[in-house]
């Protein structure tokens, strides 16, 4: 997150809502297809980069 002047509150509800995400999309992919949670763990990481 690259907001200028964020407090720590702001930052860590950020984080957590994108933790949340993530844990979402593994509970509803609950499989070893790779291709599915390599999937989640991009999304989630795209959804962290801004």
């Amino acid at each position: 997150m690259n907001t200028h002047g964020a407090s720590t509150d702001t930052l860590a509800d950020f984080y957590a809502r994108n933790a949340d995400a993530l844990n979402l999309l593994t509970l509803l992919a609950d499989t070893t297809d790779t291709g599915i949670i390599d999937a989640a763990n991009a999304g989630a990481a795209a959804s962290t980069d801004s």
